[in-house]
């Protein structure tokens, strides 16, 4: 059984919002924005019926479509790979990889 969503801790919030480029003051709080992306990830609810806690659809979408264009969200979890790889005690890039392919018929010419 999944649990619940729950937002973001305020530790988590800080590894994201380090990764943002830009710092400037907005009218829309980017932490609301990423739990409310977040939140239509985990429960696959359409973006019209986004929640009233969260900014208005629209808005985080826009930033949804941004990010995803940007490169955002692969920074964000590259970082938390590397972060929980650390907290096992692994080095934070892995050493080795394992390739799985299927396996190919010849082609006779």
């Amino acid at each position: 059984m999944r649990p619940k969503y729950t937002l973001l801790t305020d530790s988590q919030w800080q590894n994201i919002e380090e990764l943002l480029p830009d710092k400037r003051t907005r009218k829309y709080c980017l932490r609301k924005i990423f739990n409310a992306i977040l939140w239509i990830c985990r429960t696959g609810c359409q973006w019209r019926n986004l929640s009233s806690e969260f900014p208005y659809w629209q808005i985080v979408y826009y930033y949804f479509n941004k990010w995803k264009k940007n490169g955002f969200f692969e920074k964000v979890m590259s970082k938390v790979v590397r972060k929980e790889r650390m907290w096992q005690g692994r080095n934070y890039a892995p050493s080795a990889a394992a390739i799985d392919s299927q396996r190919i018929k010849k082609v006779h010419l």
